[in-house]
């Protein structure tokens, strides 16, 4: 054993590392380009291992925010209970424990405005002038401070905060029915008992005539939210009517106490109890996606807990939490149902991370063995100078540490800023409150991430430790062993791991396949289960494949040096004689190359993909420009024609559509399937509706004619069928043909026959499936297109023949529209005015564009593009970074080989041609490997990621209708010309860099390459 080699003393330590940093001193002035470009590429992981979670984060924030501000009424809680006695002191009581309470619950969540309202039973109602028996007042009372800012004074004033008088204010509607004016008094038959009084033991009831001062008449807006969808215009039924009036609650509750004092008791109770309202506001800017699982929890248990406090609270009766955030009648609030569909894109973003980060951490090892072999000769003259290899391995890490330090210090305040400046450019302007995030705590955010930097680092450092004691292991010997042939076969070949990729690639395929074809689980199990499996599978399929070009790549090489040896041209035989003696100085290039094209190209396929996807499932939602439902008031018993002259009078309209809806089921074989019937007017629906391939690939209009003539027997009668065409999943399930006839059940009571015409794909506004069933709250429905006069006519003949059971079963109206309009931005804001605010107005609008816009600037979508972002660009940039570096370095290795061909008579241009046929062997079988991984990638992975979220934040629909919605339109995998143009770059890029390559090696100085070797 050398005395480099036995371990040092104590005292020796010192001067061991004094050493070993004076070595990476003096090789750091040679070395310190390649360690910038290994910092760069450790940074590169730090920033992107923080930044994506931390994008996602930010995106998924924004994504839970958006159902507690798509309208005022999402984030609000309303604590809804009646009480049996009323008094100041008893209302102050109930407002303490209650407020108390739902600061206990959800303190942290909730904004500092609150809204107290008191509604007290009608009573009867005396005027100046004649009213009809059993009219009443309701009395509304709220803060008038608060009111204020929502009425319209149109004469007098607002009742005073505090009065002596009972004061109020009502609608001029009221006014003139009441036919009373500012300065009127109306009188209350007001009767109460009064409970509590020592000298009455049972309670005293009372009656009086309570004066209500009229100091004010006021206009309000009802779909304002303060008023919560009251109006307070009067309620007429039959010969009595039912007025509502403003008063201030302290005013009241004064009022009360000046009676209780009066009387002598300590309470008052009515006859009917009055309701008290306390309305709560969630502060958004609160809810982030690192609190939603508590919130949602807090939400969940909220009326469970008020049902256990209330017992203490004597004269609260039945109180209830009321809002969109809360679960009700068993199905989940808003907040839940957007966890829900997190696992859309949770599982393929923490894949898709995974995979960058791989290649972000193959090019710190390909930068570390460059750095290695940049100072391989310097290390093997160390070791034969009597270096010990632990200190030349020192040496390199020592010169390593610094970078990594840097690296973890830089990196998780550079992710921050990454992450706010891409989510000001991608994120709506509207969900950019989400990077409140980042900004409210920087220092604590800074900390959240210090794990995320931590492994990152470990991980470049380890791998930088791995090829940097590779290197340190080897001697001058070694050295020249490699250059003329790599002997020893990495452990993966002698294992043929590749082969178990493929099986595991083989066996994801298999599942993911079983899964999507026989619909054995819920379509939410499905995907949830269908996400990580069909992407486990490309994973290993690339590794397989990937693994067999390393196992491949040697041969063909040896292969075709043996075949250009045989012809008359030295430098194609003399690169690739070389390259197949020492492949594993080109492979780690080639492969960084490769997989940073593949990435590349998933990204663009991925992005032109979705953007079709969301193209074609707004236009399968919506099934025209525009769609909705018809209000009964305007298409109750009137024709088609009617109705479609009336909205193609809109300006801007160039088509419309009038037809029906229902629902019904029909059985084959004792199995039950759901049917949904569009009834349309086959006239003009073809010039409405936007039909594409993926709905059939026959013409509308020629299907439209087949179902517009009536079905007629052997002698030539119309039979009472309705011909119909028939969606995949109807067909399918009732085991239809061409000309067969079924019968479906309409709304539970109602039969009507059908025949089958000819079977499409889909039809538009019915969200089917062949790939799964749906689930408990939702099941794929079968659909049918029909003639709506021919569904009229047979529905209506059907029913005289029939007379079920002596019920009335109306003939079927006018209840949906479709619309296809001008795409000039002032046609299509018309459009929607009419269609939202109009006596056309329909009861729930369906708005293509709007669609389009809304799944465009998604949370879930931007979350996944922001990723590809990130990592498609890094990993681009640093690829290239690393090839152009690989190509100088092995140009300056070989400098002295070039000056002694040149020395022998060799041409600059044939130098020149040597390394250019080098470099392109190099950049083309990464070009051609890279567009092979990359299709092999985009056909077995975009199918499964491309999701669309076509609901707004404020549309209710069932989980399980969701995600049936992912799989109603199969994926169309989209190539656009910016794919064709960032190859062509890259082509161009290549041709550079050789063209520089060829340059540097052209013409090398040979008298002073040609000296006698160092070692």
């Amino acid at each position: 054993m050398t005395p480099t080699q036995r371990a040092l003393p104590g005292r020796l330590r010192t001067t061991f590392l004094a050493t070993a940093f004076t070595l990476a001193r003096w090789r750091l002035r040679q070395t310190w380009r390649l360690l910038l470009v290994m910092e760069l590429g450790i940074l590169s992981v730090v920033v992107l291992l923080c930044a994506m979670p931390l994008f996602t984060q930010v995106a998924l924030t924004a994504g839970v925010r958006a159902p507690l501000t798509a309208s005022p009424q999402d984030a609000e809680i309303e604590l809804q209970a009646n009480t049996s006695d009323l008094s100041h002191q008893i209302l102050a009581q109930e407002n303490s424990l209650l407020r108390g309470f739902m600061q206990t619950e959800l303190r942290a969540y909730l904004s500092s405005y609150t809204q107290f309202v008191l509604q007290m039973p009608g009573f009867g109602l005396t005027t100046s002038n004649p009213t009809e028996l059993g009219d009443k007042l309701l009395l509304t009372g709220v803060s008038i401070d608060q009111a204020s800012t929502h009425l319209h004074v149109l004469q007098g004033q607002l009742p005073l905060a505090s009065s002596s008088e009972m004061q109020i204010v009502i609608t001029q509607l009221t006014a003139s029915d009441l036919q009373v004016a500012v300065g009127s008094t109306v009188y209350l038959h007001f009767s109460f008992f009064i409970k509590g009084n020592p000298a009455y033991p049972a309670s005293q009831y009372v009656v009086l005539q309570l004066p209500l001062h009229v100091v004010g008449i006021v206009a309000l807006d009802g779909s304002d939210p303060f008023w919560h969808g009251q109006d307070f215009e009067p309620v007429r039924s039959g010969f009595s009517s039912t007025y509502r009036a403003i008063m201030s609650s302290d005013a009241f509750l004064a009022l009360l106490d000046r009676f209780i004092a009066q009387y002598g008791g300590t309470m008052l109770q009515f006859d009917a109890f009055p309701t008290v309202l306390w309305y709560f506001f969630l502060n958004a800017t609160q809810v982030t996606m690192s609190n939603l699982d508590p919130l949602i929890t807090h939400l969940d248990n909220a009326q469970v807990q008020l049902d256990e406090r209330a017992i203490t609270i004597p004269y609260l009766r039945n109180p209830q939490l009321i809002s969109p955030t809360m679960p009700a009648f068993g199905n989940p609030g808003t907040l839940a149902r957007f966890r829900e569909r997190i696992a859309v894109v949770q599982i393929p973003i923490v894949l898709l991370t995974l995979q960058i980060l791989a290649l972000l951490l193959l090019f710190v090892g390909v930068a570390a063995g460059m750095y290695a072999d940049r100072q391989a000769s310097a290390m093997a003259l160390l070791r034969s100078r009597g270096a010990s290899r632990r200190q030349v391995f020192s040496m390199l890490v020592a010169q390593t540490l610094v970078p990594g330090l840097l690296a973890l210090l830089a990196g998780p305040a550079l992710a921050v800023l990454l992450v706010y400046g891409l989510g000001r450019l991608l994120l709506a302007p509207a969900d950019q409150s989400a990077l409140n995030i980042l900004t409210n705590q920087p220092i604590q955010t800074l900390l959240e991430l210090r794990w995320y930097a931590l492994i990152a680092v470990a991980g470049a450092i380890i791998t930088t430790t791995v090829a940097l004691w590779l290197s340190a292991r080897k001697d001058a010997l070694a050295i020249r062993r490699d250059l003329a042939r790599a002997r020893q076969h990495p452990i993966w070949q002698r294992l043929h791991l590749e082969w178990l990729a493929a099986l595991v690639a083989l066996s994801g395929y298999t599942i993911a396949l079983y899964l999507t074809r026989t619909g054995a689980i819920d379509a939410r199990t499905n995907q949830v289960i269908y996400l990580p499996v069909s992407l486990v599978g490309p994973i290993f399929l690339l590794i397989a494949a990937v693994l067999l070009f390393l196992r491949l790549f040697p041969l063909l090489l040896r292969f075709f040096a043996r075949r250009t040896a045989r012809q008359p041209s030295a430098p194609p035989m003399l690169v690739l004689a070389q390259m197949s003696r020492t492949p594993h100085y080109t492979l780690p290039m080639i492969l960084l190359l490769a997989l940073s094209i593949s990435l590349a190209m998933f990204a663009l396929v991925f992005s032109d993909s979705e953007a079709r996807q969301i193209a074609s499932v707004a236009a399968q939602q919506v099934g025209a420009d525009f769609s909705g439902s018809v209000p009964v008031s305007v298409g109750s018993h009137q024709a088609a024609s009617a109705v479609e002259d009336a909205y193609r009078a809109i300006p801007g309209v160039a088509s419309v559509t009038a037809g029906s809806t229902a629902d019904g089921v029909a059985s084959e074989s004792g199995q039950a399937t759901s049917i949904q019937v569009r009834a349309v007017d086959t006239r003009n629906f073809w010039q409405t509706a936007i039909w594409t391939d993926q709905d059939s690939s026959q013409p509308l209009a020629e299907l439209l004619a087949g179902i517009s003539t009536p079905p007629k027997d052997s002698q030539g009668k119309p039979l009472l069928v309705v011909p119909a065409l028939a969606d995949a999943v109807a067909w399918n399930a009732l085991q239809l043909a061409p000309g067969a006839q079924f019968v479906v059940n309409l709304s539970g009571s109602f039969s009507i026959t059908f025949q089958a015409i000819a079977e499409v794909e889909h039809i538009p506004t019915i969200n089917d499936s062949l790939q799964t069933g749906g689930g408990d709250d939702y099941i794929t429905p079968g659909g049918l297109l029909v003639d709506f006069n021919l569904y009229a006519q047979v529905y209506a003949q059907e029913v005289q023949l029939e007379n079920v059971s002596g019920m009335i079963h109306q003939p079927p109206t006018i209840n949906y529209i479709w619309l296809r309009t001008e795409d000039t931005p002032s046609a299509v804001a018309k459009v929607r005015a009419m269609l939202t605010n109009s006596p056309l107005s329909l009861d729930q609008v369906f708005d293509r564009r709007a669609m389009l816009a809304q799944m465009q600037r998604d949370p879930l979508y931007l979350a996944m593009r922001g990723l590809l972002i990130l990592g498609v660009s890094t990993t681009a940039l640093l690829a290239l970074i690393g090839s152009f570096l690989a190509s100088w370095l092995n140009a300056k290795r070989r400098l002295t080989s070039f000056a002694l061909l040149r020395a022998l008579g060799s041409t600059p241009r044939q130098i020149a041609s040597l390394l250019s046929w080098e470099q392109g062997v190099i950049y083309c079988v990464a070009l051609m490997l890279g567009i092979l991984l990359g299709t092999l990638l985009v056909l077995t992975t975009v199918p499964a990621l491309v999701f669309t979220n076509p609901t707004p934040p404020d549309t209710t629909i069932s989980s399980t209708e969701f995600f049936v919605i992912q799989r109603v339109l199969p994926v169309q995998i989209g190539l656009s010309s910016s794919l064709g143009i960032s190859l062509a770059v890259l082509v161009f890029i290549s041709i550079g860099a050789i063209l520089l390559m060829a340059r540097l090696v052209s013409a090398p100085d040979i008298s002073r390459k040609l000296r006698l070797s160092e070692d």
